[in-house]
């Protein structure tokens, strides 16, 4: 996939699948940056090379700092910071397939990616209520 990346692209990430990022939180809290919906760092590809060449821990630092002057703390850690990254450098973000990184809450938006709702069977529930999950296309079973 990554010879998918354009030159100056360094994370392949999926979008988000709520609006967390574009919603006013209840609770008083602010979300970070973000582009639009923002991205999920559930499943991150990291170009190592491209990173280095951006000087990638400089960049996260800086940006970290400029918007912990505004925003005191981050609710979703990592994911906050990548996400502030991305929305003052666009370029540095392949979008890849939602697909690759399922997102299952009672926030999520999956819908918009599984369409097709064909790929998808619950298995079984568990006493525990986990629930076990099958997605054809990948064929692995997940637990939850």
């Amino acid at each position: 996939m990554f010879r998918k990346f354009a030159n100056d692209q360094a994370l392949g990430l999926t979008e988000n699948q709520s609006h967390w990022y574009i919603k006013a939180l209840s609770y008083g809290q602010r979300p970070w940056p973000a582009l639009g919906r923002g991205f999920n760092t559930g499943v991150m590809l990291m170009h190592l090379q491209q990173l280095r060449n951006r000087k990638f821990m400089n960049l996260w630092e800086a940006v970290t700092k400029r918007v912990l002057l505004h925003i005191p703390e981050t609710s979703l850690a990592d994911q906050d910071i990548i996400n502030a990254v991305i929305k003052e450098h666009h370029s540095i973000v392949y979008k890849i397939e939602c697909t690759w990184n399922v997102q299952l809450s009672d926030h999520t938006i999956s819908d918009l990616c599984y369409r097709d709702t064909s790929q998808i069977s619950v298995r079984k529930t568990f006493r525990s209520g986990e629930i076990l999950v099958f997605f054809s296309f990948l064929s692995f079973f997940f637990f939850f």
